[in-house]
């Protein structure tokens, strides 16, 4: 309604200045005021209120042709401020870590937090609350820390892709980098994927594995390729096995409905559905697990991170690129919505972080690359 009020007020002056004119004013009066506004209305407004559903896409499967239309601008797609708070000096500094740009955080089953970052040590335990560093590890083991996700029995993913100013220079002349890693909750390694130091997509290789999720049957899928150039080899889904074994890439490069360029995240929702963060192509992609195509998404602008609270069908999606140039008209932030009938609910502006998390209490997580930190937004209780 936001909307629809600002494109009222800017028609209403026009109309009246026409009437005058026209000395058609006491005839007609207002009424032709607002059928102007709700003529207007409806034609600017159509593809901002239409349902993600109704943009493009198609179900697995189907038939057709995919309406891969742009979204409107931001400014056509309000939606009501977030209704959480910046908690102010979280989490408190601690001597034994160095921070540095923040990738990503995830709860585990008995409420504590996991971050990610580039700092040292890159993996940190938090206390939620207090953000206290319950536990911190990882030191030395990768070149460019990326991608992170904890499957159902607890264990920790950590994807090491290389690039740009958050590699380490010394870590890459040692050879070390575009790998996944598997871990227990004390650091111990339980499986790697990739050959360390060599960037080759293929069957046992990453070009620059940029995220990961993994099914409730151990299935892991892994984001691979991280450079905008549309030429550039390598952007993917990859699907392996639980201990490891490639099984085939779901999703190849391109532009067109059902490819990727770029893609930086992915999620898995509660019926199975894997959204993947399209980045350079401005979108969400949904597909099933063996990489039918489902729908694409706009609504969430360009998105850098996802995360999906299951329980709720709640997505986060954060956008740290938007520019007038890339993607212009939609203001970087996050975006919170619904998984089952992709309405965008609320907006957390002011912010750009590059990966978005939540806790078991609801506490929404921005983790910052550009300027590095970690942001907690409390829900605002009534």
């Amino acid at each position: 309604m936001r909307v629809s009020r600002q494109i009222f007020e800017g028609l209403k002056p026009r109309v009246l200045r026409f009437l005058r004119r026209s000395n058609m004013r006491r005839l007609v009066g207002n009424s032709i005021i607002v059928v102007a506004a709700i003529v207007s209305l409806s034609g600017w407004t159509g593809i901002a209120e239409r349902s993600p559903h109704k943009m493009g896409g198609r179900q697995s499967g189907g038939q057709g042709m995919v309406q891969d239309a742009p979204a409107a601008p931001e400014a056509m797609n309000p939606y009501a401020p977030a209704p959480y708070r910046l908690v102010p000096n979280w989490p408190p500094p601690d001597p034994a870590v160095r921070w540095a740009e923040v990738i990503q955080t995830e709860p585990d089953a008995q409420g504590n937090l996991w971050v990610l970052h580039r700092g040292s040590p890159p993996i940190l335990k938090l206390e939620p609350k207090t953000g206290k560093v319950l536990a911190a590890f990882g030191a030395g083991m990768f070149a460019g820390p990326h991608g992170f996700t904890i499957d159902a029995d607890g264990d920790l993913y950590v994807t090491d892709c290389p690039l740009g100013p958050g590699a380490d220079p010394a870590a890459l002349k040692a050879g070390k980098g575009y790998q996944l890693f598997k871990m227990d909750q004390h650091g111990e390694v339980l499986m790697t994927i990739g050959k360390a130091g060599y960037a080759m997509a293929g069957p046992e290789s990453f070009v620059c594995p940029t995220d990961v999720a993994v099914s409730a049957n151990g299935d892991i899928f892994v984001t691979d390729g991280h450079r905008s150039a549309i030429d550039h080899y390598g952007d993917r889904v990859a699907k392996f096995s639980k201990d490891g074994k490639f099984i085939k890439d779901i999703v190849e490069r391109g532009s067109g409905p059902g490819q990727v360029w770029q893609p930086h995240s992915i999620a898995i929702d509660a019926e199975g559905r894997l959204f993947v963060a399209d980045r350079s192509n401005n979108r969400l992609e949904i597909f099933d697990q063996e990489g039918h195509f489902i729908d694409i998404w706009r609504q969430f602008s360009r998105p850098s991170g996802i995360f999906i609270d299951k329980k709720t069908d709640t997505i986060y999606v954060s956008d740290s690129e938007s520019s007038p140039q890339n993607h212009p008209g939609w203001p970087r932030g996050i975006r919170i919505g619904n998984t089952r009938t992709g309405a965008v609910n609320y907006f957390i502006s002011g912010t750009e972080p590059e990966g978005v998390g939540m806790d078991l209490d609801g506490n929404v997580y921005g983790c910052i690359v550009s300027h590095p930190r970690l942001e907690k937004y409390e829900p605002i209780r009534k």
